[in-house]
């Protein structure tokens, strides 16, 4: 089982747009966890604007880079309609987020994110995956 996890995880890092150049370079947070919850569509795709679906996750282990609190909020890129429209809370995931791109704009939710919450740091979704095992396929 844990080979296939870090298989799932090799993958899901080779296959992102950034590829194995940027791994080296320490701009990375990959972590798996479980969706604790997943804010509201902010009804608007990107275009003009940037909107952000946020979710927030229970962190289980980081696979590359330095997180050390239990729970993350990450804004997911909301320029589908579908945006983590197939996962929900309790589901396992790999998030792969690249620290140097952080939100170009901050959208509060007012479920997750409240207009009046200040978070220290900002966390962008680049790629999320959804954690299966052998006997899924």
């Amino acid at each position: 089982m844990r080979t296939l996890i870090s298989t799932i995880v090799v993958c899901f890092l080779f296959t992102s747009a950034s590829g194995q150049a940027k791994l080296r370079d320490n701009h990375w947070l990959i972590f798996e966890g479980t969706i604790i919850k997943i804010g509201r569509s902010p009804g608007i795709v990107c275009g003009v604007t940037a909107p952000y679906r946020i979710a927030k996750y229970k962190v289980e282990k980081i696979y590359e880079g330095r997180y050390d609190k239990a729970e993350i909020v990450v804004h997911h890129l909301f320029c589908r309609p579908d945006i983590l429209e197939d996962l929900t809370a309790g589901d396992r995931v790999l998030v792969l987020i690249d620290l140097r791109s952080p939100p170009s704009q901050i959208s509060p939710d007012g479920e997750i994110l409240r207009r009046e919450d200040r978070l220290k740091k900002y966390y962008a979704a680049k790629r999320v995956a959804k954690v299966t095992t052998c006997c899924d396929f």
